[in-house]
């Protein structure tokens, strides 16, 4: 049999087999058929419609009204799924059998070839192997250090809206600004490189791809299944027939990614140079990647992570880190502006915050300490991070047979309970981090209300009870256990850096309803028609008397 036929015939055999699963799938019951959920929107597609789908808030608040916290979707070709939020269950995936449940495979293809082989991207013992030399970067005590880049990135972005609003209260578009802001911090914190300087028109190439990559990647929908394919082809090939792609999302994707890499390289061939000497480098560049590189460098042999895998780490730190900040602060600005009791109960706490330390020290600026110790902006960013998490849930699939424990039954179709749910290998499971924190048998029944002030007091023992796997404030929104977000100190920081910072100088007034979309993480537009990235709001400049 010659060579051809071989391959021929082995093409034939997978498809065939691909065929007969898909079927089968329709034939014969399995195990999760006996679980309610929705009905399929497309006999292909399943209920994928409706999960990529900017303005899918109805579907997912049906998944949290009507279903348990265990729900049956459809995604292609009949291919059964799981929506989880039950908190056991949720125990289960990401701490107690973490790598029975991980990433899809799918999902970690797409992401190492748009940012390379980075921590999201890797499975098993090469993820165990970069989470163990990047965590000492991410550490609460490296962390503390960035505290006056912060500052300095808050303060550009204060006298670049002060400029703007010569001539008092006027309504501006913010989001650029934050998204900016965002930018510089994780730039300058995370990469050692100024992405934006906050004082000019945005001009550097990586920072706007950057911008573009969440609308682009959302836009895709379900065609991002098909990256496992991509990923059989080499570089060069891929970036010579993604051209002839008839869609222009997959295009523009290819275009940022490829952008994204060569800044990426470029950045690190200028950092490698740098640490060659570590006098220089150590007194000029504590940013993140630098203290990874030089761990890496110190690392053994065994442990070192290569070139690529370390490059890899660069552009997944950027994007990850500025959109889910900026989705997070424009989120509580644009509640700010609508609960303007909450926004003047805030101020007098910053400010007061601020003349007691100016008056110990001459600065504005407060400690780190001073800073995490202010209760009200805390609570603000807790319950605004529980009630809208930048990301509204994240894909886990089994690599085996398995089981999910529930924390109380399930009533099955056939109306018998359920006390575990049996999960065949191959399912995927969308972990709902927005339906656990909105749940309301754990939150109680105003669990769907921005109320600050639900941390300042007791937390119900329900929520006690529960024990979230959350790795920050009984929350999902950083998940947990081995894959949590690494970075969730540093946007914690960030965030309140940039609010004490604005909330202290200038108040803001909803001008227009902003509708929030969404995405790979959620974004503001004005109006559910709009489809162009902005929220505006109007902006009024404070005097020091009215500040205080």
């Amino acid at each position: 049999m010659t060579t051809a036929r071989l391959i021929l015939t082995a093409v034939f055999c997978l498809l065939l087999t691909r065929l007969w699963t898909v079927v089968s799938r329709y034939l014969f019951a399995g195990p999760l058929d006996n679980l309610p959920g929705p009905a399929r929107s497309s006999w292909y597609a399943g209920n994928l419609n409706q999960i990529f789908n900017r303005h899918g808030w109805g579907f997912q608040d049906e998944l949290l009204d009507q279903y348990a916290p265990v729900v049956k979707l459809h995604g292609l070709l009949g291919r059964k799924m799981l929506y989880v939020y039950d908190p056991t269950a949720l125990y289960q995936v990401v701490i107690k059998d973490s790598y029975t449940f991980e990433p899809v495979k799918w999902f970690t293809s797409f992401v190492s070839l748009v940012f390379g082989p980075g921590l999201p991207a890797v499975h098993g013992e090469q993820h165990r192997k970069q989470r163990k030399l990047i965590n000492p970067a991410f550490s609460g005590a490296f962390i503390r250090n960035l505290t006056p880049m912060f500052y300095d990135v808050a303060h550009k972005m204060r006298t670049s809206l002060q400029e703007e609003l010569t001539g008092g209260v006027k309504e501006i578009n913010i989001l650029p600004w934050i998204h900016r802001a965002a930018l510089e911090a994780v730039g300058r914190g995370a990469l050692g490189h100024t992405l934006d300087p906050l004082n000019a028109p945005s001009s550097d190439e990586y920072g706007n791809a950057l911008k573009a990559v969440s609308p682009v990647v959302f836009s895709l929908g379900y065609l991002r299944m098909l990256s496992p394919l991509l990923s059989l082809l080499t570089t060069p090939v891929r970036r010579f027939l993604v051209r002839f792609v008839p869609h222009a999302g997959v295009r523009e994707m290819a275009r940022l990614a490829r952008v994204m890499d060569d800044k990426a390289k470029e950045i690190f061939r200028l950092k490698s140079v740098a640490l060659m000497d570590d006098r220089t480098a150590n007194r000029t560049d504590q940013s993140i990647m630098s203290v990874l590189m030089r761990a890496n460098m110190a690392a053994s042999p065994e442990d070192r992570l290569p070139e690529d895998e370390l490059i890899g780490q660069m552009s997944t730190l950027a994007f990850a880190g500025t959109d889910t900040t900026t989705s997070a602060i424009a989120q509580i600005i644009d509640l700010l502006s609508r609960h303007p009791d909450v926004q003047e109960r805030l101020r007098r706490e910053t400010t007061a915050a601020r003349d007691r330390w100016h008056g110990a020290t001459g600065s504005d600026d407060l400690t780190y300490d001073a800073l995490m110790s202010l209760p009200y902006l805390d609570a603000v960013c807790r319950e605004t991070l529980r009630l809208y998490p930048p990301a509204t849930f994240v894909y886990r699939e089994t690599g085996k047979d398995t089981t999910l424990p529930l924390s109380k039954p399930i009533r099955g179709v056939d109306g018998t309970l359920l006390h575990e749910i049996i999960v065949p290998k191959g399912t995927t499971i969308l972990l709902g981090i927005r339906g656990c924190n909105l749940n309301r048998d754990i939150w109680g029944p105003d669990a769907r209300e921005w109320r600050p002030e639900r941390w300042l007091s007791p937390l119900p023992e329900s929520l006690k009870n529960a024990k979230i796997p959350g790795v920050y404030s009984n929350i999902m929104t950083f998940l947990g256990g081995g894959r949590s977000c690494i970075g969730f100190k540093f946007s914690q920081l960030e965030m309140k850096v940039l609010l004490f910072t604005l909330v202290t100088l200038f108040r803001f007034k909803q001008s227009r309803q902003i509708y929030w979309n969404l995405c790979t993480f959620v974004y503001p537009t004005a109006g559910p028609d709009s489809s162009t990235q902005e929220m505006p709001v109007i902006v009024e400049p404070l005097t020091s008397a009215q500040s205080g």
